[in-house]
């Protein structure tokens, strides 16, 4: 019997370890968005859930027995039913293209999104088109905040059709995605032979602390994302389960632990602004933290250099020009919006100025000693006279937009 409640007591346990709706909570921002491994883990603590009340009824050795033998014929079962999903499948219906509204307090936006969960219409047609030039990156390149005429690829596309030049670009920005997506998007997509390739590297949330297990993880997400039976499942129910808790993120529970005025406490609670904005806040001291990106996670660290230098390999053995692109934070263009930060969203800096640009520097440096193509955005949009960037919302604007789209026509022209 002592065995009996102690093998209970541990399936109980790990089921509660293990589920995401606990483990999010030792998250900075409460939040498990990695949602192919939440099913997984969702689904294994509620197997260990059944055992556990199994072995109330059950003597130990029958409990191991019947556990181990339900397990094995569980995992058979799934690896018989993607065998035959895949040979035999006649249902359409891993479609996943959707036409969605962002409607934001500094902007409303619309998106359609094709199978591919790219923002790209005709997607397949154009990946044939022989002169090609994709963009790559994440809701910069999506284009975030802006309609589709005001996207980078557009304004560039329209730019060279101006200019009588032959070129289809295709968009390939994925949101929130990661220096590691970026990579597994250039070796998906490298077998169609674009003409150029663009890799944005956004160096906020881009280049971050703690990256390793992060990618480890994103890894093992992607492999378990391979499942045709469990994406068939999610598309069949529905099933969300990394989505963001509106409800949460605009409650006073959530919103009280931000040091912000009653002014910006009225925007995130009534309007559809991106909650994770207000925990930038607890990086510290901005500076100090940029100043820790550049120095541990550039000048020490390969981790990032051995990616762009794999990008730059793949691309130049497949006679694909190579280029990277550095999309500063808007903390190091203009003291407008490090004011603005301070006064609205409780941001701290150790010097209350624009970021330096360190982070670029190192990276130019690294470019150059590995003959790597590199656009730096930075002293461009600090010479502009615009607005770039929203004032909450930390993309750019249709006007920065087409900075971009200006800059990238000038390296193709040269």
């Amino acid at each position: 019997m002592k065995n009996i409640k102690k093998i209970t007591v541990a399936f109980l346990i790990l089921s509660f370890v293990i589920n995401p709706f606990f483990l999010k909570r030792f998250t900075l921002d409460g939040t498990i968005n990695l949602e192919n491994l939440s099913i997984l883990l969702y689904i294994s603590s509620s197997i260990l859930i059944i055992l556990s009340i199994l072995s109330f009824f059950f003597e130990t050795k029958k409990l191991l027995l019947r556990s181990t033998s339900i397990i094995f014929f569980f995992i058979l079962s799934i690896l018989i039913c993607e065998f035959l999903f895949l040979k035999f499948n006649k249902f359409e219906i891993v479609n996943k293209s959707e036409i969605r509204t962002d409607k934001n307090f500094e902007f409303e936006a619309t998106y359609n999104i094709n199978e591919k969960g790219f923002r790209e219409k005709n997607f397949n047609e154009i990946l044939n088109y022989e002169n090609k030039i994709f963009l790559i990156g994440d809701s910069f390149v999506f284009g975030s905040g802006v309609d589709e005429p005001n996207t980078i690829d557009k304004l560039l596309e329209n730019k060279l059709i101006k200019e009588k030049i032959d070129f289809k670009v295709i968009n390939l920005g994925v949101p929130g995605a990661g220096v590691l997506k970026y990579f597994e998007t250039l070796k998906d997509y490298i077998k169609f032979k674009p003409k150029f390739i663009f890799m944005f590297i956004y160096i906020d949330n881009d280049i971050i602390r703690k990256v390793y297990s992060a990618s480890l993880l994103l890894k093992f997400d992607k492999i378990i994302g391979n499942s045709f039976l469990l994406e068939n499942i999610k598309i069949l129910t529905g099933l969300k389960i990394a989505k963001d808790n509106i409800t949460y993120y605009k409650s006073d529970e959530h919103l009280k632990q931000f040091d912000i005025p009653g002014s910006t406490l009225k925007i995130f609670k009534n309007e559809n602004v991106n909650p994770f904005i207000l925990h930038i806040s607890n990086r510290g001291y901005l500076d100090k933290y940029y100043s820790d990106l550049n120095e541990f996670d550039i000048q020490n660290s390969n981790y990032y250099k051995n990616i762009f230098k794999k990008a730059d390999m793949i691309a130049k053995n497949s006679n694909v020009e190579f280029c990277l692109v550095i999309v500063p934070s808007k903390y190091q263009i203009k003291k407008k919006y490090v004011d603005f930060a301070i006064k609205n969203l409780g941001y701290k800096f150790l010097k209350e100025d624009i970021i330096n640009d360190d982070i670029q520097k190192s990276l130019k440096i690294f470019a150059n000693e590995n003959k790597i193509n590199l656009i730096d955005l930075t002293e461009h949009l600090k010479k502009s006279e615009n607005d770039n960037y929203y004032m909450i919302d930390d993309h750019f604007n249709k006007i920065g937009n087409k900075l971009v789209a200006e800059q990238i026509f000038n390296y193709l022209s040269e």
